[in-house]
């Protein structure tokens, strides 16, 4: 690591305004300092594609870490020039624009895939703001959706019921599961929320009282069907507008959860997830939640990279 005592008068200046958790912060310039010693100049000198290049070995998914980085190295560069530190005194890390992040400084793989671990889904999640889409998003991932999606059109807040120290749903449809505190979180969120805007600015009222709900009612009362197909609408234009994965679908975020549950499941029996899928009662729990696996070979076929 260069300038050691300047990047620690940095961290410093930045506990005593509270504005970063301490751990996080050295650990971020921490790792910067190894590259520095391989470019062999400070952070504060690197140019716009040495910038980019480091964020790339990152590995990180989701934009919203990579641009709080960049806001680190830039307060950063930005001490380093009015010490007269910077070598062009300009501070690049300035031109690390939005969607200079999202095309160059993320992981794609995460973009092109198919199946998405909850650790995937809780970063996907940092990018949405509205907490009826994060709702939207999570409740498929969980096992909520029904024929024509209508255990998601209809759930509420009194669906959740606490049992000891977790949390169970009562669906529309009869169906009762252990859920994630997250998504009954969210879930309440959502219900006591009555205006929308969009990942484009858009702004709109919402009437109705549930979890996921209509907009102003200045049209013919929806029926059910309609307004699975409106959320089904709704997950592709957020996915459109919002910068997500593709193939972030109601279809495959339920195989991501029934990937989910296999696993653990399974690693409570002490057995492979491919084994685990054979159990009689592993099976029929991941059947009970998402539907029917027509064929237990294929599904094992199809998906064996992420078991």
């Amino acid at each position: 690591m260069l300038n050691r005592e300047l990047k620690e008068e940095f961290i410093q200046n930045k506990l005593d305004s509270a504005a970063y958790k301490e751990s996080t912060l050295r650990s971020v310039i921490e790792l910067a300092g190894k590259r520095e010693d391989i470019l062999g100049k400070d952070l504060c000198n690197w140019t716009v594609t040495e910038i980019t290049d480091y964020y790339k070995t990152m590995g990180k998914t989701s934009d919203t870490t990579i641009s709080w980085i960049n806001r680190i190295f830039k307060e950063y560069t930005n001490l380093c020039v009015s010490r007269g530190l910077s070598i062009d005194s300009q501070n690049h890390y300035n031109e690390i624009t939005e969607e200079i992040i999202r095309t160059e400084c993320l992981n794609k793989n995460i973009l092109e895939k198919i199946i998405f671990t909850r650790k995937d889904i809780e970063n996907i999640l940092y990018k949405v703001s509205e907490p009826c889409d994060k709702f939207l998003i999570l409740a498929p991932f969980e096992g909520i959706d029904g024929k024509n999606h209508t255990d998601l059109v209809n759930i509420c807040t009194n669906d959740f019921e606490r049992v000891d120290d977790k949390w169970m749903v009562n669906l529309p449809s009869g169906k009762r599961f252990e859920v994630s505190d997250l998504l009954v979180e969210l879930g309440r969120q959502s219900e006591n929320k009555y205006e929308y805007t969009s990942s484009i600015n858009r702004t709109w009222n919402l009437v109705g009282s549930k979890i996921l709900k209509n907009r102003d009612a200045s049209y013919a009362e929806p029926t059910e069907a309609s307004i699975g197909r409106r959320l089904y609408m709704r997950l592709i234009r957020l996915i459109r507008e919002s910068y997500l994965p593709k193939n972030l679908t109601f279809n495959y975020l339920k195989d991501s959860g029934k990937i989910d549950l296999l696993k653990k499941l399974s690693a409570e029996k002490g057995l492979s997830p491919e084994d685990g899928l054979y159990d009689r009662d592993i099976f029929d729990a991941i059947v009970y939640r998402y539907g029917n696996i027509q064929s237990r070979k294929n599904f094992i076929l199809k998906y064996k990279e992420f078991l």
